[in-house]
């Protein structure tokens, strides 16, 4: 796993703004991450809260 690592890690400046395949960040990004844990993480809690409970939420889910 750590060569693996390493190997996304050095592809990374081709998909930052700027590299070669820069539109494609989103789908590095994405990659990158199911893989390993990002850099950056949130250390404390949520902190946006919808006006929406659990059970509407679902209702919605539902209906589409």
């Amino acid at each position: 796993m750590e060569f693996l690592k390493k190997k996304i890690l050095e592809l990374r400046p081709d998909f930052e703004k700027g590299g070669k395949y820069a539109q494609f960040h989103t789908l590095f990004d994405g990659f990158a991450t199911f893989l390993f844990t990002p850099d950056r993480v949130s250390r404390g809690g949520t902190h946006i809260k919808a006006g929406i409970d659990l059970k509407r939420t679902m209702f919605f889910v539902i209906l589409r």
